[in-house]
């Protein structure tokens, strides 16, 4: 018996004289990183805890629904049944009067299928062995800047991705309404009939569900142009609260954020039922370490993979049987 790695063989002197097998198995290692060649793969409860620690600082996954995934692909059912104006919901489903010993007339709704498939996130950091081992808290701070980058890309994506190799975020899906600016509304502006009617879009079973998501930038116009006068010299009314850091716009919560436009770009503020978006995550956070890719220069290469999809579950925008079409985001156009 000896040693048949390359190394061994080496150091014993021997000539390489390996079969093609062999010489696959190794390519495989380097590969794969399984720790005989240097690859270090970080415990999968500890990913989980990653994942799960990056939820206080989200917006969309901690209020979406969540399907877990346990393949690539995952359908979700939903009821197709956008179009109200002739008195159907859930597309064909209507009362009816009946005489007595009348009959009845059998109805058939309409469902449709969503298709969630796994997107592939990543993150790459190379450190050299220097700053591992001489750097205070080295780990720890790497543990907290690459959960804060998962939380902040997630939420970005899952807000604006485009579909295809991302997510359809939740401006690109379908069902989301667009209001108009004030006629002669100055420009980089917000105003209390901007906000009243994007109230007035949601679709009425949201509003008690649906919260506002804005750009920071709009905070200065938030906290001095939300008032409206009741009647002729009468008291001024707020719509826009704060309390111990806590922000309400017309009752609703609103929450802050950099992923959403600044103040005067299309959607810098939405109003949104995050109960009518759906998100797939494949519970296969990957946490790896290795020194292979690095190995000449002395540096270890970090890195955190997670498959996740996400989409919108309506087919369009609401249409009710009188007023104007619903939605379950409502945002605002630009005011440039």
């Amino acid at each position: 018996a000896y040693d048949r790695t390359f190394a061994g063989m080496f150091l014993q002197g021997r000539k390489l004289e390996i079969d093609e097998e062999e010489v696959r198995a190794f390519r495989a290692s380097m590969v794969e990183g399984i720790p005989s060649s240097g690859g270090l793969s970080v415990p999968e409860p500890l990913a989980a805890k990653w994942l799960d620690d990056s939820l206080p600082s989200e917006i969309i996954r901690p209020r979406c629904v969540v399907w877990p995934m346990t393949s690539a692909t995952r359908k979700v059912p939903g009821w197709d049944g956008a179009d109200q104006s002739s008195g159907e919901y859930f597309g064909g489903f209507a009362m009816e009067f009946l005489a007595e010993e009348g009959t009845g007339n059998k109805q058939t709704g309409k469902l449709r299928l969503i298709e969630l498939a796994a997107k592939k996130g990543a993150i790459f950091v190379d450190a050299s062995a220097e700053l591992i081992e001489d750097g205070l808290g080295f780990d720890a701070q790497l543990e907290m800047a690459m959960k804060k980058s998962l939380s902040l890309g997630m939420d970005y994506y899952l807000l604006q991705g485009v579909g295809g190799g991302q997510p359809l975020g939740v401006l690109n899906s379908p069902g989301v309404i667009s209001i108009s600016k004030e006629v002669g509304q100055n420009a980089d502006s917000l105003n209390y009939y901007n906000i009243s009617k994007i109230y007035a879009r949601m679709y009425p079973e949201g509003r008690n569900r649906a919260i506002w998501i804005a750009n920071s930038t709009l905070l200065p116009s938030l906290l001095t142009d939300m008032t409206v006068a009741v009647g002729t010299g009468g008291a001024v009314v707020n719509v826009f609260s704060e309390n111990n850091g806590q922000y309400n716009l017309l009752g609703r919560p609103l929450l802050l954020t950099p992923n959403l436009p600044v103040l005067g770009d299309a959607n810098d503020i939405i109003f949104v039922d995050l109960q009518q978006y759906a998100m797939g995550l494949r519970r296969e956070v990957k946490l790896e370490k290795s020194n292979i890719p690095g190995w000449t220069q002395d540096l270890v290469s970090y890195r955190i993979l997670v498959r996740f999809d996400g989409q919108g579950t309506w087919s369009d925008v609401l249409s009710p049987r009188n007023g104007d079409d619903l939605g379950w985001c409502v945002g605002l156009e630009e005011r440039a």
